[in-house]
């Protein structure tokens, strides 16, 4: 069984007990045009790839909103390869009464911005999305160092194409977030240095803001490292690797997870980070062998 047939299962069977999640999220797709080094659907990488049906997720759509489901996100793959198909069932959504509705894209449809159709395609682009209730939509972003994300994504060109669009998608209405998903080059250093120390992520953080800021991003958002050894049992989504871009070690996940939330204050007069300290404070206090839950915990953001 594949791992999205799994995903549609599991689902079902959380719906039919009668209990819904808060958010719904469906890996509409595990087909992918990118060559991201810290996820196992990369396009380099060899396996069966499969595809929702749409008919089938339109009705998980309206079972999970009648069962209280009021947030929904799309995410693949990629989930842009199959735009139509997506900003249809975020239409359905809609009429369903879910509030909350967002997708994201490795930004590949941003690249050749040098064409002289690129403003009329993004006009095109940002039209019909905006023509769904979808309200928000990230763009991943690997690294604050331009070759650097576009190596690792195997999209040159696209940092450019993303700084022509934004304006375009702002006319619309439309805030793109920039959402980093933490790994050893985001500031633009050598992966395979030994050791990462506070300084370092602290420094990579706020340069990584500073970046998104200047190239007209009024949103962000980080996702915490996910490396396969640390989801070894972990059998639906598979947006982890073996990669050491993506491993750190209990120290330096400490060092990462104090740096970001001590940087997050110093940018929140300029950028809306969606990204909950409370979050970050649980985390650090899990590894530093502290099981309680971010709900018990004082915290002020």
């Amino acid at each position: 069984m594949g791992k999205i047939k799994e995903s549609t299962v599991s689902l079902a069977r959380l719906l039919f007990k009668g209990r819904a999640p808060g958010q719904l999220i469906i890996q509409y797709t595990d087909h992918c045009n990118a060559h991201c080094p810290q996820c196992g659907m990369r396009v380099s990488n060899k396996f069966v790839r499969k595809t929702l049906d749409t008919g089938k997720t339109e009705r998980i759509i309206r079972s999970a909103a009648e069962k209280g489901v009021r947030a929904l996100s799309f995410t693949g793959g990629e989930p842009f390869l199959y735009l139509d198909q997506i900003c249809y069932l975020a239409k359905v959504a809609d009429q369903c009464g879910i509030e909350y509705i967002r997708t994201g894209t490795n930004g590949f449809l941003f690249r050749h911005s040098d064409r002289a159709d690129f403003p009329d395609r993004m006009k095109q682009l940002a039209d019909q999305l905006a023509a769904t209730a979808i309200r928000n939509v990230w763009v991943s972003i690997d690294s604050s160092d331009v070759v650097t994300h576009e190596q690792m994504r195997g999209l040159p060109g696209v940092i450019k194409g993303i700084e022509t669009a934004l304006p375009i998608f702002a006319d619309r209405g439309l805030y793109l977030s920039a959402n980093l998903g933490i790994n050893r080059n985001f500031s633009g250093a050598n992966k395979d240095q030994d050791h990462l120390d506070y300084d370092f992520f602290y420094s990579g953080f706020d340069r990584f803001y500073h970046f998104v800021k200047d190239i007209g991003f009024t949103i962000a958002n980080v996702c915490y490292p996910m490396h396969s050894d640390d989801n070894a049992d972990e059998a639906v989504y598979a947006a982890t690797a073996a990669d050491r871009v993506v491993y750190f070690s209990r120290q330096e996940k400490l060092n990462l997870f104090q740096a970001l939330s001590d940087c997050i204050p110093h940018h929140r007069d300029k950028l809306r980070i969606f990204t909950p300290r409370c979050s970050l404070h649980a985390l650090l206090r899990q590894y530093q062998g502290d099981e309680k839950s971010c709900d018990t915990l004082s915290w002020r953001d």
